[in-house]
């Protein structure tokens, strides 16, 4: 065998090397979030928008007033000191829990009312032990703490606290992954933009769903309305994996054990005050909303969602919805709640109201917030889905519209670049499968046999 000369083996070792290609690593939605740039790009492109709590439509301020409503909630007979209730509440508790009623009454006289039983409000008196045991684990860590305490501390301590005190009806889960939507192909995509709109999912720190039994009767029978629909040609099938209607039928990355429908009604973001800001839990939390809206527009359901952001013992509300119009993709509209008479806010959507958990009237009202919602998502956002489902039988089955599809699917790619080199307005192109590409050249071949 002949040995390799020098000359070649020298060529061979400096010979330049074929430079592989390599696309732009995705953001995920953490990371969007935290960048505000990054953040409006994905809203310009998923057409999301802040606006005015004033901008609210007719049909969904009557809910909505309804779930942030907190007055008039708590009997008036608890503090009063003629009420054989005061006396039984002042032997049987501590005297702090007796002061913190005292304080709540003082900051907010209208969370009390003569008009609400005490005998029939048993149960909620049991809650507001819980409610003040949060307040005071919030307090303590305030006064013993030198450092600066982290977000951790708040929610073991605190946040966790009203949640599942406050959550009964519902489904609450923590940590759940929630699919980003599609971008509408409404505008060209630049290229520069793809690394971000291919962000598949978000994880919100808490998310409330419609209970898998109330929703039973819309998926289990063989004659339900999600087995009709799920047969139908106007909804896809099964081979569209992500795109099949199962899919689409659900907000969650995972799919539930029973093919069937899921609803959120609302989410909450917990962000640490040291490495990041409150907007930035804010961003994050409306990309989870955005994803449920969008969600329950391809269903068909008119409803809104709700968003809770909390950070360093304070917390922030917003409200979603969509707006549809038949020659536009969706928008989805995001407002801050600006507070109430009551909360000493303005309703014209110039203010953001902020509850400070600290105060015992604030963390009341927080816990409130949440069981109204909690009710809320069983009775009035149930209501709307039905109502939707309905709708969307009757569009599907009965008028033969097709079912539009909502959720993120493949991977975005920005088209090459034509002969002008013109690369600055990419229009938008999900990657080819790999049963595409393998039907594509099964064609080629047969063509050229032919």
């Amino acid at each position: 065998m002949a040995r390799p000369s020098i000359e070649s083996a020298t060529t061979s070792a400096y010979a330049p090397r074929r430079r592989v290609k390599r696309c732009p690593r995705t953001l995920s939605a953490s990371e969007i979030a935290k960048n505000a740039k990054a953040f409006d790009t994905w809203c310009s492109y998923q057409r999301c928008e802040e606006v005015a709590f004033s901008d609210l439509p007719c049909d969904f301020k009557e809910c909505v007033e309804t779930v942030f409503n907190t007055q008039r909630c708590l009997p008036a007979e608890w503090l009063d000191k003629s009420s054989k209730f005061y006396r039984r509440i002042k032997a049987t508790s501590s005297a702090e829990f007796v002061e913190f009623l005292t304080k709540a009454q003082e900051e907010c006289p209208l969370l009390f009312s003569k008009s609400i039983s005490a005998r029939d409000n048993c149960r909620l008196l049991d809650e507001m032990k819980a409610v003040f045991l949060s307040w005071e684990h919030l307090r303590r860590m305030r006064a013993e703490s030198e450092d600066k305490l982290s977000e951790a501390d708040f929610v073991s301590n605190v946040y966790e606290g009203l949640r599942s005190s406050a959550s009964r009806e519902s489904t609450y889960r923590a940590k759940w992954p929630i699919c980003l939507p599609q971008p509408p192909a409404h505008r060209q995509i630049r290229a520069q933009s793809i690394r971000i709109l291919n962000a598949k999912s978000v994880i919100p720190d808490g998310a409330v769903f419609v209970p898998e039994k109330a929703v039973r009767q819309l998926s289990l029978a063989a004659e339900s309305a999600f087995k009709q629909l799920r047969r139908s040609g106007l909804t896809g099938t099964a081979a569209r994996g992500e795109e099949s209607f199962a899919c689409q039928s659900t907000p969650c990355v995972q799919l539930p054990r029973t093919p069937g429908f899921q609803f959120a009604s609302a989410f909450w973001e917990d962000k640490k005050p040291v490495h990041s800001m409150l907007e930035d839990a804010y961003r994050q939390n409306r990309m989870a909303t955005a994803a449920a809206v969008r969600h329950l527009h391809s269903l068909h359901v008119k409803a809104p969602v709700f968003g809770l952001v909390w950070s360093d013992g304070s917390v922030r509300a917003h409200v979603d919805w969509c707006v549809s119009d038949e020659q536009e993709p969706p928008i989805v509209r995001s407002a801050l709640f600006p507070g109430s008479h009551g909360n000493d806010g303005m309703e014209d959507g110039s203010h953001v109201y902020e509850w400070n958990l600290q105060k015992p009237a604030n963390i009341i009202q927080v816990f409130l917030l949440i069981k109204n919602i909690d009710h809320w998502t069983l009775n009035g956002f149930l209501k709307c889905v039905e109502a939707g489902i309905a709708d969307l039988k009757e569009s599907v089955l009965l008028k033969g519209c097709a079912y539009q599809p909502w959720k993120r699917v493949g991977t975005l790619k920005a088209p090459r670049p034509k002969e002008s080199h013109t690369t600055e307005n990419s229009s938008f192109q999900p990657s080819t499968t790999p049963t595409a590409a393998r039907n594509t050249r099964s064609k080629s071949r047969r063509a050229c046999h032919s």
